[in-house]
This record gives structure tokens, C-alpha cells and sequence, in this order.
């Protein structure tokens, strides 16, 4: 519970969990506009649509680690 409000903590945003049998579903809420998808708007070589890309993709890779979801605590059974 601690790694999970540091998490939401660190970058500002919602988040919400699901635990559905052994595993675990999490969201976590951004903005308006689809994540992985950049605006067609502004120019790709722009360095603030770099940079925020590249927030959006480090947060996404970061929950495995900062949760430290792999680690396993108990045996598989």
C-alpha cells in the first residue's frame, strides 16, 4: 500500500487497482487525449511532444519496478 501512494505520489495522477485472482490491474488516469497516440497537431520534433512522450512511456515502464511487482512472495501452486 506504502510503493502504491508513493507511486501515486511521485507522478501526480489517480490510480486505480483491480485484483481479479492472482492478478493485478492497474490504471492510472492522464489527460484527455490518447496516451500513446501524439497529437497530429503540433510537430513531433517539437521538444515538449519529445519530453512528454517520453514521461508517459517512463511512468507505464516504471510500475513494475516502483511496486516492485517482481518479486515473487509466494510459491506458484
Amino acid at each position: 500500500m506504502e510503493r502504491i501512494l508513493t507511486y501515486r505520489k511521485k507522478y501526480d495522477r489517480h490510480v486505480y487497482l483491480s485484483f481479479i485472482g492472482q492478478r493485478l490491474f492497474m490504471a492510472v488516469r492522464t489527460s484527455w487525449y490518447p496516451l500513446f497516440q501524439p497529437s497530429i497537431a503540433v510537430s513531433l520534433f517539437e521538444y515538449e511532444q519529445i519530453e512528454e512522450y517520453c514521461e508517459i512511456l517512463q511512468m507505464a515502464l516504471s510500475v513494475v519496478d516502483e511496486l516492485n511487482l517482481n518479486t515473487r512472495i509466494w510459491n506458484k501452486q
